[in-house]
């Protein structure tokens, strides 16, 4: 009778087959998951670069509408890239003193910075007769260019003062110098506001008579020179 085979033998030729089938099972598993991770790092690595071109795109978009912002700027104000002066008081003050020279005004115009702001004096033969309010033609000029500068700094208050000698008036229309400062600052008021529309909200006037005089009223050309309209542009 044959001897059957020994159990341990066939089970260990059996159990070897399988444990290779596992390893080349596991192996294969592992190939798979590389090729997976290496899947996904590729399409991150993708992403990033589709993301930072959008980025560029989108910095470039921004940088051309900051461009654009920069042209609409308001006038007199700085360009953030420079290039063009502002406009301020030191920019009015050199404009009105270069009119004043081209127009030989300087007898009786006169223009400086205080700490109020910019003042531009005028005397009465530039803008009235003596003992008038009304404008003279002449005057215009100098107002028109008065004018220009207030106009090119939006926002700043502007004063208006009437100042006049001590001789005193009494007339129907004048009672005083009072009244007769006050029209005359009034009337240089009234030609920026309705000539060259000044925003009434930024402009005053004031009278102040002969109680302000820059010069002693015992000579002529003292009592003169205190016949005077102020324009004061003031600091903001």
């Amino acid at each position: 009778m044959a001897k059957k085979k020994s159990g341990d033998g066939g089970g260990g030729g059996h159990d070897g087959a399988g444990m290779m089938r596992w390893l080349l099972t596991y192996a294969d598993m592992i190939t798979l998951l590389m090729a997976v991770f290496i899947m996904m790092y590729s399409m991150s690595l993708l992403d990033i670069a589709k993301f930072q071109k959008f980025a560029a795109s989108a910095k470039g978009a921004f940088g051309a509408f900051e461009g654009g912002a920069e042209r609409l700027s308001p006038v007199g104000e700085p360009s953030p890239t420079g290039g063009e002066k502002p406009f301020g008081l030191e920019t009015g003050l050199a404009e009105v003193k270069e009119f004043v020279q081209a127009q030989g005004l300087g007898e009786s115009v006169s223009v400086r910075l205080t700490e109020e702001g910019l003042q531009i004096i005028m005397t009465d033969p530039v803008l009235f007769d003596l003992g008038r309010a009304d404008l003279h033609p002449k005057a215009y000029p100098i107002l028109d260019e008065i004018a220009s500068i207030i106009k090119r700094l939006p926002g700043y208050q502007v004063r208006v003062e009437g100042h006049t000698d001590n001789l005193p008036i009494n007339t129907p229309e004048f009672p005083s110098n009072w009244e007769l400062s006050t029209r005359r600052a009034v009337n240089v008021l009234r030609y920026f506001v309705e000539r060259h529309r000044i925003e009434p909200w930024r402009i005053s006037a004031v009278g102040y008579g002969e109680f302000r005089p820059r010069y002693p009223n015992t000579t002529p050309r003292g009592r003169a020179l205190n016949r005077r309209v102020e324009i004061v542009v003031l600091r903001k």
